[in-house]
């Protein structure tokens, strides 16, 4: 029986990293004088030094030795200030590097695309929608759109990989649930194929597809002919029409089966 195809939603190309703030320059703790070029801060200083020096004989003047306290305490001022920023930077530079998110599709996806015979429509589709799970992680429709094309072009491993994901997000979700089941059976997973078509049922009791799909894996895959059957009942149940994939109606299944 064909896969139920979900709706799709349209997703957005990757989503542009936020821009990084451009690098300003620390505040100085002196500000410019506009008057004479000097900073505010010496020319306080200046201001106080206008004051009648007490001269001293041999030794240093008293506003002079004032002077160059002042300023080495204005330059441990502003190296306290710049370093503990600079150094800041470049530990966060450092960190960015590690934590950055590594650039384009995964390699896998790259490989498996090269020489498959895939439209290049597709191909670009995939590889834009690799690029926007790479930043967004939690979009589910985006994942589960993944695993779509990717069972559509027939490549299992990639189309497990998005539906496991999506399925990490929203766990109870019949439709992806079928669809990885698939999947699985086409990489010779049958225990996890059945497994993953009966917890579709379980969510979904009037799930065709899933009701189906678990009877052939069961009958044909497992060899477990009596659950084969019992499910393919309960899917006449819900639908006493439903038909096989080759159109035969499942009811005639039933009875030519052995």
């Amino acid at each position: 029986m064909a896969r139920k195809k979900t709706k799709k939603t349209t997703v957005a190309g990757a989503s542009a990293l936020p821009a990084a703030s451009p690098a300003t320059a620390p505040a100085s703790a002196c500000a410019a004088s506009p008057e004479s070029g000097r900073t505010a801060s010496a020319a306080a200083i200046s201001g106080r030094e206008a004051a009648a020096p007490r001269a001293g004989h041999g030794g240093v003047r008293t506003s002079t030795f004032v002077l160059s306290v002042l300023l080495a305490l204005l330059a441990g001022i502003y190296l306290g200030t710049l370093m503990p920023g600079l150094l800041a930077g470049r530990q966060t530079d450092t960190a960015a590097g590690r934590s950055a998110p590594p650039e384009g599709p995964r390699e896998e996806a790259r490989a498996a695309l090269s020489g498959s015979g895939v439209s290049d429509a597709v191909r670009g589709r995939i590889l834009e929608l690799e690029r926007h799970v790479q930043h967004q992680s939690d979009d589910t429709d985006a994942w589960i759109q993944l695993g779509n094309l990717y069972f559509d072009i027939a490549n299992p491993s990639n189309a497990i990989r998005a539906y496991e994901r999506a399925l990490l997000l929203a766990p109870d979700n019949p439709d992806v649930l079928t669809d990885l089941g698939v999947m699985y059976r086409e990489s010779g997973k049958f225990e996890m194929a059945e497994q993953s078509f009966r917890k579709a049922a379980q969510i979904n009791p009037k799930h065709q597809n899933a009701l189906f799909n678990r009877g052939v894996v069961l009958f044909f895959d497992l060899g477990h002919k009596d659950d084969a059957r019992r499910v393919w009942r309960q899917l006449l149940a819900v639908n006493p029409n439903a038909k096989a994939p080759d159109g035969r109606a499942v009811s005639d299944m039933l009875k030519t089966l052995k």
